[in-house]
C-alpha cells in the first residue's frame, strides 16, 4: 500500500506487461487500467469512482485488493486480475452507483485535443 497526496492507492499487476493502479482520485498519468499492445502501454480506463463515497482503507492481498469505502453505508470492493489476459475482475459486497471514468491513450499521450474515438 503506498500513499498519494493524501489518497490511498495500489498497483495490481498481470503476467501480460499490464496493470491496474488507483487511488481515491487520479492525481497521476500513470493511475488506471493499463495494458500493454504492440509495446505500448495504454490506458483503458482512468479511475472507478463509487458514488458519494469515500475510499477509507486498502487490504493488500495474496491474489487480490480490497478496498473499504465509506457513505451512507461502508461496503468492501474487490479487484483481482484475470491472469493471461487483459482483463480484471471488480466485486462488491453492496449494490451501488459507479462511475467509470474511461480515457484510452498511449500512457505518454497528454494531448487534449485529438483524442476522440467512436465506440
Amino acid at each position: 500500500m503506498r500513499q498519494l497526496n493524501g489518497q490511498i492507492g495500489f498497483l495490481l499487476g498481470n503476467r501480460r506487461g499490464g496493470y491496474l493502479s488507483l487511488s481515491g482520485r487520479p492525481a497521476s498519468r500513470y493511475l488506471g487500467f493499463f495494458v500493454r499492445k504492440n509495446n505500448k502501454m495504454l490506458r483503458v480506463l482512468e479511475n472507478i469512482e463509487p458514488d458519494h463515497y469515500d475510499v477509507m482503507k486498502v487490504v493488500q492481498k495474496f491474489w487480490c485488493v480490497e478496498r473499504q469505502c465509506q457513505g451512507t453505508t461502508m461496503f468492501r470492493e474487490r479487484y483481482f486480475p484475470v491472469q493471461d489476459t487483459d482483463a480484471f475482475v471488480y466485486e462488491s459486497d453492496a449494490v451501488q452507483w459507479l462511475s467509470l471514468h474511461f480515457d484510452v491513450k498511449e500512457s505518454y499521450d497528454s494531448r487534449q485535443y485529438g483524442r476522440d474515438y467512436e465506440v
